[in-house]
Order: structure tokens, then C-alpha cells, then sequence
């Protein structure tokens, strides 16, 4: 009857008609008002019956009654007429409680402009019926869904590829959570996750919270989303559990530091110079699959082996040679590994690789790498800087011209 009892800004509301409404036998204006698309509700209009009303009536007047601090007991008397008023109270709740039973049965429901006639149903299946053909209505997306998901599912996403099967569960859903993000995303303001999760759970959607953390996930999974947590990148590869990345996802204490933006495509041409880095830099010539995260960190797999290998040659003493240019790889490589994101990867690569590819030949034309690799050669290196040693402390006495010649020729070599 137009007074709201509850919250009154939910998405969907019900709303009942009785006997005091003056609009209440109106088939028109019931019909208008359940097919509000402001404000979508269910409407029940009880039968124009007077009994239930002027007992309910007589309810709240025994309450007023027992609970007004003038009638309480101040005598025996007093407290007889309380007892006999609770008595009666308890008994006319109960003959209220059938009534409205009764009433309900008798009672048109109307929804989305349609009257759902007293006696086809049993009044609550006529009601669900009525729920039903709302929900369809309003949350029209909602059947996007068509796997409902838990925590575990999340955290599958982020278990070993190798141990998953692809699938399209609830592929309609992904794909319009990635258009939303697609469609707020202004090119620099990244979109939050809690503004992800609100949107979802509202019209057209209504999606349960954790089935759009499972379609966030997913987006993420499968690179259609950048993901940031305080402002860093989220990478898969970095060595962590299933458990450690889905808890970015999943945990209440995350939602207001997670934000994302769409992953951009990876041009052609910035896919070449990945390969053409890999291969002729770093002798990797193959890669599992196509996808840009999977080049990106089987690369960065030969690059940390490549680094390593150069660290333990820059180690080596100072007379050894070409320590400038080991160090210079190892600060291009070093960049190459502090890159988590994806997209900067790629740019990294395209913007150092004339310096990588140089610095590959410098280690092949002046014959580095093959020196480090060869234990007879450093021996030999190692010999002829002993004898420089042994010169540098005894020259003052050496006179022959044979041994100064010699040691000008190793002078100049190293």
C-alpha cells in the first residue's frame, strides 16, 4: 500500500496491494505499475476482504495495548485483563496468519505487465512463476553464465597449463566483462576491480561476486587483461603457487589494490624482433606455442641461462679479456629480465636490438665466447700473464733483446 517496509533501492522489489488501497481492484493501473521499467517490481493484490484487515487491525491494537506503561500491572486485577489481552493476542496472530494464507490463494499477482490469475496455481508457485519471468527480464545476461563457479575454480586457472583443458565455459560472460573494460578504459586511467565487481553484480547481469572473480581470472589467464596490484605488474611467471596468484583475485583485502586495463595486441613486427633476438642472440630458434607470454618468458628463460653464464665469466680476474664487453651484456640482459610486463617486454626488445645483435657479435667476432669456453686457452692466457708477472719484477736484470721482444708481443695481445 505504497508504504515501504525495507530497503526501497533494491533491483527488483514486491510490492503488495490490500483491501486499504484504493487502487487496488484497478487491473489497468496494476498492470502500469508492474511493468515499470524504473521500477521493476511484483505486485500482489490481495482480494477487497475486510476480515483479515480488521483482525490484523485488533492485532496491533492488543499491542499497543500490553505494551503501553499505563496498563502495566499495578494490581492483580490489572495484571488479569495483561494476561487475558495475550492470550487473546496470541490466538488472533494465529487466525490472522490463516487468513492471509487463504487471501494470498485468492490474490492476482502482477508482473512485467501480465496478471497471473488467482486459482491456476498454488499462490507461491504463481509467485515463483512471477520471479522467474522478472529475473529473465531484468537480469537478461544473467543466463551468460552457464557454469556457475567457487574458489577452487580460480585457483585452477592458475595451476600448470599442462594439467588443464581448455574450455568456453561461460564464454558469453568473459566476453562481456572484457567489452565493459574495453568500453571504461580511456587509454591511461586504469579500470579498478571493485568497479568491475559492483557493475556485475547489478542489471543486466547479476552475477554471484565470485563468478566474476573466476571471469576476471580467466580474461587474465588467457592475456585479454593487464592486471596491477599497488601499481605493480602481475605476471604469471613470476615463481609463484596457484594459490599465491588466485589470492589476488579472490581475498577481500586485494579488491581495492587490484586494477586492470585490455591487453593491446603484440604488432607482427615486434614479434619478429623477438624472434630474430632469440635466435641470433641467444640461439633459441623454437618456442612451445605462439602465444605472446609464452615467447616472452621461454625467452627470458635462454636469456637468464645466457646472463648466468657471461656473470661467471665477468668474475673471472681482471687480466682476462673483454670484461667491458661482458658487462655490457649483462646489463642489456638484466633489463630483459626485470620486465614483467608483457607489452614493455616487446617494446624493450624492439628498442635494445641492434645493441643485443652487436653485442652477440662482439662475443663471436673477437673470439670471447669461444676464449671463455676453452679451458686450453685460458691456460695459455693464464701462463702469459704469469710471465708478464715475471718480467714486470726482474726486467731491470733481463738484457736479452730475444725475451724483451717476446714480452712486447705478449704485451700486445693482452
Amino acid at each position: 500500500d505504497d508504504r515501504p517496509v525495507g530497503q526501497t533501492n533494491q533491483d527488483i522489489n514486491l510490492k503488495i496491494s490490500t483491501v486499504e488501497n484504493e487502487s487496488n481492484h484497478d487491473d489497468i493501473e496494476l498492470r502500469r505499475q508492474s511493468s515499470s521499467p524504473e521500477q521493476p517490481q511484483i505486485i500482489i493484490a490481495l482480494p477487497q476482504e475486510r476480515q483479515y484487515a480488521d483482525d490484523q487491525q485488533q492485532v496491533l491494537r492488543i499491542q499497543k495495548f500490553i505494551l503501553n506503561p499505563q496498563e502495566q500491572s499495578q494490581d492483580a486485577r490489572s495484571q488479569r485483563i495483561v494476561d487475558l489481552k495475550k492470550t487473546e493476542l496470541s490466538s488472533l496472530k494465529a487466525t490472522v496468519a490463516q487468513e492471509l494464507l487463504e487471501v494470498l490463494q485468492r490474490a492476482n499477482i502482477y508482473v512485467q505487465g501480465e496478471r497471473i490469475d488467482a486459482g491456476t496455481k498454488d499462490f507461491f508457485a504463481r509467485l515463483a512463476q512471477a520471479q522467474e519471468q522478472l529475473i529473465n527480464e531484468i537480469y537478461r545476461n544473467l543466463d551468460y553464465i552457464s557454469v556457475v563457479k567457487q574458489e577452487s575454480d580460480v585457483v585452477a586457472l592458475f595451476k600448470d597449463t599442462n594439467e588443464l583443458v581448455k574450455t568456453d565455459e561461460n564464454a558469453q560472460a568473459v566476453q562481456a566483462v572484457l567489452e565493459r573494460i574495453n568500453h571504461e578504459y580511456s587509454g591511461h586511467n586504469k579500470i579498478s576491480y571493485e568497479s568491475i565487481l559492483e557493475r556485475f553484480s547489478k542489471v543486466p547481469y547479476g552475477y554471484r561476486e565470485i563468478d566474476t572473480k573466476w571471469l576476471v581470472a580467466k580474461l587474465f589467464v588467457d592475456a585479454k587483461l593487464k592486471v596491477y596490484v599497488n601499481g605493480e605488474s602481475l605476471s604469471i611467471r613470476v615463481d609463484s603457487s596457484a594459490n599465491e596468484l588466485a589470492k589476488y583475485f579472490l581475498k577481500r583485502q586485494y579488491i581495492d589494490a587490484v586494477q586492470m586495463e585490455p591487453r593491446q595486441a603484440i604488432s607482427e613486427q615486434k614479434k619478429k624482433d623477438l624472434r630474430k633476438v632469440a635466435k641470433e642472440a641467444f640461439g633459441k630458434e623454437s618456442f612451445s606455442d605462439t602465444e605472446d607470454d609464452t615467447l616472452m618468458h621461454e625467452l627470458q628463460d635462454a636469456v637468464t641461462h645466457e646472463r648466468d653464464a657471461v656473470a661467471v665469466y665477468a668474475n673471472k680476474d681482471g687480466f682476462y679479456p673483454g670484461h667491458d664487453v661482458l658487462q655490457d651484456g649483462i646489463d642489456l640482459m638484466n633489463k630483459l629480465l626485470t620486465q614483467h610486463d608483457t607489452d614493455k617486454f616487446y617494446d624493450l626488445i624492439s628498442q635494445k636490438r641492434e645493441d643485443l645483435l652487436d653485442w652477440h657479435e662482439d662475443m663471436e667476432e673477437d673470439g670471447i665466447n669461444e676464449f671463455y669456453r676453452s679451458a686450453t686457452q685460458q691456460k695459455i692466457w693464464q701462463d702469459a700473464h704469469s710471465q708478464q708477472n715475471v718480467f714486470a719484477h726482474s726486467k731491470e736484470f733481463v738484457t736479452s733483446p730475444q725475451v724483451k721482444d717476446l714480452i712486447a708481443q705478449i704485451d700486445k695481445i693482452m
